[in-house]
């Protein structure tokens, strides 16, 4: 398993609400819902997205439990250890939106409640988008107004609030949207699912601060998400997001709620292994500088991920760094004349009399 994270507060040295863990059989990603009215909580989100977090990941290490119950139970344990201390029946209460993805007996269990985005590529070289946006179907008439005002404006402050009491109004409701705050019951209104573990080829899993990359800006396409992921790393797809939101400051192309916000990224790649060979394995892409989207390049890009599956499905993905010899018969007779005229060379000089 190999995975690499990085996450960033909308504006250094501002406190981050984001929350994030990964370990080899589980990965936790939280995004704090944004404060703007009062919440009858006397701690902050990144207080509630920290013990949640670390709640969720204490709890899905146990495979048997379903991740539902996992979330429920975290939600019960947080509310627990602030109920006599806050008012938790505030509609304003702290909450985060959920994903956790759990690898257990070759599958890919995850849960998506909330805004967070996970995006998997599958071996069909079919990109998967599992997120819950139900929060953007809310308020949508206070949205459209805040979205005529430029950020940092007055307008836009007041506009804003409006849309959060209409949010707030339409939390944990039927017909409205679910996100985890004190009710564990919202844990049944997640989006859950399994998928086999061999068929999912890289992942990511993001808050909507990164996401907005797409679903935003539109300045890449999914698969070309995950190739800068795995190419540069979360930290240079963040840059370019911070370098987007920096050209459009107000909000004048690209409506928003505010500038820029807290975004968080893991990225999974669930089959590299340690190797002694140099170059990207099959199905990788190694030339950055192209388009990712024409059909060339699609093209190629399935030739390579047929290869891909050729070898899953011959176990050639695992430890053993000899087994493709055994698969090429080629350059397993090659290997092999090599090692017998290696091994005739350490005779004769053995049989060569010394002087």
């Amino acid at each position: 398993m190999y995975f690499t994270s990085h996450t960033s507060p909308s504006k250094a040295g501002d406190q981050n609400e984001d929350w994030l863990a990964a370990t080899s059989d589980v990965i936790v990603i939280l995004d704090g819902a944004t404060i703007r009215t009062e919440t009858g909580c006397s701690h902050g989100v990144s207080w509630y997205a920290r013990k949640l977090g670390t709640a969720i990941l204490d709890g899905a290490g146990s495979h048997s439990r379903p991740l539902k119950v996992v979330l429920a139970d975290a939600i019960g344990a947080v509310a627990a250890l602030h109920e006599e201390t806050c008012d938790l029946t505030h509609p304003g209460t702290p909450s985060a939106a959920v994903g956790i993805i759990r690898f257990s007996e070759g599958s890919l269990q995850y849960l998506v409640l909330g805004d967070v985005s996970l995006v998997l590529e599958m071996s069909d070289l079919e990109v998967q988008v599992l997120s819950d946006d139900r929060v953007s179907k809310t308020g949508s008439h206070e949205r459209k107004i805040a979205d005529g005002f430029a950020i940092g404006t007055q307008e836009k402050y007041e506009a804003m609030l409006r849309m959060k009491h209409a949010e707030l109004g339409a939390r944990n409701v039927p017909g409205g949207y679910f996100i985890s705050a004190a009710d564990p019951s919202v844990a049944e209104e997640s989006i859950t699912g399994s998928l086999p573990l061999r068929n999912v080829v890289r992942l990511a899993a993001m808050t909507d601060g990164a996401a907005r990359i797409v679903d935003l800006f539109s300045s890449r396409s999914w698969p070309r998400v995950l190739n800068t992921l795995e190419q540069d790393g979360p930290s240079a797809l963040l840059a370019i997001v911070r370098e987007l939101e920096e050209a459009d400051p107000t909000g004048e192309k690209y409506p928003r709620n505010k500038k820029s916000d807290d975004a968080s990224v893991v990225f999974v790649d669930p089959h590299r292994v340690p190797t002694r060979w140099n170059g990207a394995r099959p199905g990788r892409p190694v030339n950055f500088e192209v388009d990712w989207d024409s059909a060339r390049v699609k093209s190629s890009r399935e030739e390579t991920l047929a290869e891909y599956r050729r070898l899953m499905q011959s176990g050639l993905m695992g430890e053993d760094p000899d087994a493709w010899k055994r698969h090429n018969p080629e350059l397993a007779e090659q290997a092999r004349r090599k090692k017998v005229e290696a091994a005739r060379e350490l005779v004769a000089e053995a049989d060569t009399p010394s002087r």
